[in-house]
């Protein structure tokens, strides 16, 4: 082939590890494992094929009408709640923070191997989130309210006590750091109005991207917990479905993207207890 701007011929050579004498079985076999359950990168990997990774959202293999539930009452309107301690179901926050970009706060249970109040059945360590507060400019996905943190506050410390629990949870590492500010960090000020974060522990991207996939995936099986996320949480579902790939790193999200929901939700599952350990194959159950 001969490009017009440098005048230059080049050749163009496909091949896929199966041309290569040298590799034996494990080598596909580890390339499986290390897609998970992104089918449009295993094919992207095993045949060369990448065109659907690059058409194709993040998360389209894996959510789907399974992962959608309806809005949950709330204590004040159904007697479901009242054993909800006893049995052992979990209720904690997620928060992905921003002021100029969105910042979006979700509402997570934990499920001990129960029905809920949908009368659905949620295996043992299911992830339902049931709420949203998106401070995100009227009709943006990208911009942000540009509200302070009290004023954040004090909206999600009247979504908590609309589902009568503490005003506890994970967020993003970054709003820790106090470099730079004479009044302390963000969680520090959160703290001030009685909105007590801890660290996500994040890690890897990629690693908490497959968790989460791995988890949507699960959803609607009995003996697998999923992860399940109600209707009442719109911006979730108005960009999340929608997010793409990051153009260098396929299997991470395009961080130019509206992924504020996206990232809330994966400090969620990650603060849950759900991480893929190094060099290991990601399995739940």
């Amino acid at each position: 082939m001969c490009s017009e701007s440098s005048g230059q011929t080049w050749v163009r050579a496909s091949a896929t590890h199966k041309e290569n004498p040298f590799l034996d079985s494990s080598y596909e076999e580890n390339l499986i494992a290390a897609t998970g359950t992104d089918k449009g990168l295993q094919r992207a990997w095993l045949t060369g094929d990448w065109s659907a990774v690059a058409a194709g959202a993040f998360f389209a293999t894996v959510l789907s009408s399974e992962n959608q539930v309806d809005p949950w009452p709330t204590p004040e309107d159904s007697s479901w709640w009242v054993n909800v301690d006893r049995e052992g179901w979990e209720r904690f926050l997620a928060y992905d923070h921003g002021t100029s970009a969105p910042a979006v706060c979700h509402v997570f249970l934990k499920s001990p191997g129960a029905n809920g109040p949908d009368g659905r059945w949620y295996p043992r360590g299911s992830l339902i989130v049931v709420d949203e507060l998106g401070f995100i400019e009227p009709g943006t996905l990208d911009k942000g309210a540009g509200l302070t943190v009290p004023v954040m506050a004090a909206e999600i410390q009247s979504m908590c006590d609309k589902w009568e629990m503490q005003a506890v949870g994970a967020a993003d590492d970054a709003i820790f750091s106090d470099i730079g500010s004479a009044a302390g960090s963000i969680a520090t000020e959160f703290a001030r109005q009685g909105i007590r974060f801890r660290r996500a522990g994040k890690g890897s991207r990629i690693g908490g991207w497959e968790v989460v996939r791995q988890l949507m995936s699960n959803a609607g099986a009995l003996d697998l917990p999923g992860l399940y996320i109600s209707r009442a949480c719109t911006y979730f579902w108005r960009s999340v479905p929608y997010l793409g790939r990051n153009p260098r790193r396929p299997d991470d999200l395009d961080t130019t993207a509206a992924d504020h929901a996206a990232d809330s939700v994966r400090y969620g599952v990650i603060d849950a207890g759900w991480r893929r350990p190094k060099n290991v194959p990601f399995r739940l159950g």
